[in-house]
């Protein structure tokens, strides 16, 4: 595991020093330091170039907190020195790297990329500070009634869930009034006039199904469970409606709150109950989950678009200056890696197993856009999902030691 983290790590920081320098040209210092960290000071910012900022250096701060976690397990070490000098580190990265692109005339040095890829760094060392956080053992009742044996925490379903709602609602340009107007008066009459997309419709179905099931494993109330339903179901409907998105927003209108609905609701009865049941239930929940997950990403992998079929490449998506495909990208195969993840913590098996598994279907997805119009395929989604089970397998690991004990009396 520590040279799984560490090459990951490694991983990262080369991909986020990539994105940042590849297409500027042909060096030219002419400018000098007359134009360090002002050259893009009076232009307007970009919400998809600030989510690239926020996103990329949040994962990285989270692989080298996880990095040096492993590494310093047995040191004792104080708790301020190690995130503030991550956080030092990537600031000062993001400065060296917006140093060298004053001499790169493809690239803008700008003290906002600088500012937004500190903050991104603090959110990745919150995040992992959540994640490493001691949690409280399972609450039972007298009855030996418990309220879940999952292994999973709720900090990772939100991330499983926050990653396939960063996938569903980009690209994040913004909309006038006009145009959301537009859809909304679209969403009432696209019945009448074409009727729904069943198509789209299912894939929009089995996406937000295997959510809602991610969604209702955590030892959660109930109430925090139907509210973080709702909030993932207001962003993604109201991102359908006011950004610039070139699809209809019908299918998504109806199949978004029906299929977190019946997840949420499957996944959180099957997982109450006596403890002879549980394993039992908790492994259906699995099977179920990582069954709604692969058919979700096989719908879409084969639902074609204008163009024609596109050879493999061993090129990646997203690390070539389009940074907005990137993130969408990266939502997808982190959805998908540890959706498959945690289902292999509810079946049970070898956590490398179904990091595997998470990567080869992936790797499948990507082979199924070589026979599906308008569909490029390259190594970006088994790339992007070594995010996803990575985070899984760190999070997964972090259940105290009387979740454990118990999991282990119920197989």
């Amino acid at each position: 595991m520590i040279r799984t983290i560490d090459s990951l790590a490694f991983l990262g920081l080369g991909a986020v020093i990539h994105a940042s320098l590849v297409g500027g040209g042909v060096i030219n210092c002419a400018p000098g330091l007359s134009a360090f960290l002002s050259e893009g000071a009076d232009k307007a910012l970009l919400l998809s170039d600030v989510a690239g900022n926020l996103i990329a250096y949040a994962l990285l701060a989270a692989l080298l907190v996880a990095r040096l976690n492993a590494r310093m397990r047995s040191r004792p070490i104080n708790p301020l020195r190690l995130p503030l000098g991550i956080l030092l580190a990537c600031s000062v990265l993001s400065l060296g790297i917006e140093a060298v692109q004053t001499c790169l005339p493809g690239r803008l040095s700008s003290i906002w990329d600088w500012l937004f890829n500190t903050l991104g760094a603090l959110a990745g060392i919150g995040m992992m500070h959540l994640v490493s956080r001691k949690r409280p053992e399972d609450v039972s009742d007298s009855g030996n009634r418990t309220v879940s044996q999952t292994p999973v925490s709720r900090e990772l379903a939100l991330m499983g869930a926050l990653a396939w709602a960063m996938f569903a609602s980009s690209p994040w340009a913004v909309s006038d009034a006009g145009l959301a107007l537009a859809k909304w008066r679209g969403l009432q009459t696209t019945w009448a006039l074409s009727g729904i997309d069943l198509s789209r419709l299912a894939s929009t179905l089995l996406q937000s199904l295997s959510v809602g099931l991610l969604l209702g494993l955590p030892r959660m109330d109930h109430a925090m469970k139907i509210a973080c339903a709702l909030g993932l179901m207001t962003i993604v409907l109201l991102a359908e409606l006011l950004l610039m998105r070139p699809i209809p927003i019908l299918e998504t209108w109806l199949g978004v709150p029906a299929g977190l609905t019946a997840g949420l609701l499957m996944s959180a009865s099957l997982t109450m109950g006596q403890e002879p049941d549980q394993t039992h239930r908790r492994r259906l929940v699995g099977v179920l989950l990582a069954a709604s997950t692969c058919a979700a990403l096989a719908w879409w992998s084969t639902r074609a678009s204008p163009g024609a079929l596109k050879p493999f490449s061993w090129g990646i998506r997203g690390l070539a200056g389009d940074a907005l495909e990137g993130i969408r990208l990266l939502g997808l195969a982190s959805w998908v890696a540890i959706s498959l993840m945690v289902s292999g913590a509810c079946i049970g098996g070898p956590r490398p197993l179904w990091g595997l598994i998470a990567l080869v279907v992936l790797a499948v997805s990507e082979a199924l856009h070589t026979i599906t119009p308008g569909r490029p395929a390259d190594l970006t989604g088994p790339v992007f999902g070594l995010a996803g089970v990575l985070l899984a397998s760190l999070m997964l690991s972090a259940k105290p030691s009387g979740l454990q004990s118990r999991a282990s009396r119920l197989v």
